[in-house]
């Protein structure tokens, strides 16, 4: 028989919950700034660095790929991703703090669509990048699929 906590037990869990949920977003928000506001030559080095690691696998497994190509993919990947991954953590931090599962939802999107836009707006402002609206839209494609995820592998607590 499984036991049940005492209500004043069960808060402090949630409010733990709360807590790291919160923490892990802002640990990787920091981090998406953090790379938003390298300048161009340091995130070409970033991801080249990346790059170069990942295509001499697809040489020793033969795939045939030009690697400018592929540098260029796993940049747009890397904006999808990391927008994916922090609307996850979102929608994962917002559903234990709302009262709703649909307000978890529409802040998400909100909240972490508008921190997406704001990214490629940091970029603008780093020498030697730019904000571009491909970039954007893929920023806000990572928030909408990341928080689709939430949706669904998320409990409500």
């Amino acid at each position: 028989m499984e036991r049940k906590l005492e209500p004043y037990k069960r808060g402090v869990s949630i409010v733990k919950k709360q807590i790291f949920r919160w923490a892990l977003v802002i640990l990787w928000l920091m981090l998406t700034v953090y790379l938003s506001q390298q300048s161009g030559n340091e995130s070409s080095a970033t991801s080249s660095r990346l790059a170069h690691k990942i295509f001499r696998i697809f040489k020793m497994l033969s795939i045939n790929v030009s690697y400018s190509a592929f540098h260029a993919v796993l940049r747009k990947t890397a904006h999808f991703g990391i927008h994916l991954v922090l609307a996850w953590l979102g929608y994962r931090a917002l559903l234990i703090s709302c009262d709703r599962r649909r307000n978890a939802i529409i802040v998400t999107l909100v909240l972490f669509g508008a921190i997406a836009l704001f990214d490629e707006a940091i970029q603008s402002i780093a020498p030697g990048r730019a904000m571009m609206l491909f970039d954007a839209t893929i920023n806000l494609s990572g928030v909408i699929l990341g928080t689709i995820i939430g949706i669904f592998t998320t409990k409500q607590y």
